[in-house]
């Protein structure tokens, strides 16, 4: 069970997420407003935050600019609760430091796995002694996924050569079964020569499909390289978790 906390200055829209969360079987606290839900955060030690952009006074963008300042809410997770549809508007919020999005009005279904995906990834990135770390690329894997994130600019010549040496045929044996996934969201600025290096560290994984969550770098992917059919790029884990469960069925 986890504890959720849920910040939007809709009553109507507070007790559906209320209601909704535990219904998941996790316990649900709120707050109508961005300044009671950063100090609510500050004392309950939330494991996820559910945050509405449009707020008067304080919008939800202050909220997590705030949040990410201070050491004691910096790490909880954030989903941006949002009317806006469009997908600048997506990446606006990711660029901002949410881990992911739900477009109002929401479904159950869709709340469910946005949140499920926020929690297993930060249970993956928690998993010290499951974590193989090497000089350039982190390697987590847990629960069926293997994540894989950068610790310098992919373009760097390093990261290639250690990418050929780590991504070898018995590594590819290792994670047969598992999701392979690239998250880029703690990258600074993606170019070019990043991309397409990128997409040739992606190629490594013969056979295998592979899942990229860009974040705010996913207009900047789209516009710059053709990824192969084995490649999906996606803005957030919560979309690779819907992804992932329509290609199940």
């Amino acid at each position: 069970m986890y504890l959720i906390l849920a910040i939007d200055d809709e009553k109507h829209t507070l007790k559906l997420l209320e209601t909704q969360i535990k219904k998941m079987g996790h316990s649900a606290v709120v707050a109508s407003s961005g300044r009671e839900g950063i100090e609510m955060a500050r004392t309950g030690n939330p494991d996820l935050i559910i945050l509405d952009i449009m707020m008067p006074y304080m919008d939800g963008f202050e909220v997590v600019k705030q949040m990410k300042k201070d050491e004691i809410t910096r790490g909880i997770p954030i989903i941006m609760l949002t009317s806006k549809s469009k997908k600048e508007d997506v990446v606006t919020a990711m660029r901002h430091g949410a881990v992911d999005y739900i477009i109002k009005p929401h479904t159950y279904s869709m709340l469910t796995q946005k949140i499920d995906a926020a929690l297993r990834i930060g249970r993956i990135q928690k998993l010290e002694e499951a974590a193989e770390r090497t000089e350039h690329i982190n390697i987590s894997r847990g629960t069926g996924t293997t994540l894989i994130s950068f610790k310098t600019g992919i373009k760097d010549r390093e990261v290639l050569a250690e990418a050929r040496k780590v991504f070898n045929a018995f590594f590819l044996k290792l994670v047969r079964n598992d999701n392979i996934v690239f998250d880029l969201r703690s990258l600074g600025e993606v170019d070019a020569e990043d991309a397409s290096v990128l997409s040739v560290i992606s190629g490594l994984f013969t056979g295998k499909e592979v899942n990229i969550v860009a974040g705010r770098h996913y207009g900047t992917l789209v516009s710059l390289v053709d990824f192969d059919e084995s490649v999906r790029l996606h803005i957030s884990f919560g979309d690779l978790e819907v992804y992932l469960n329509s290609s199940r069925r």
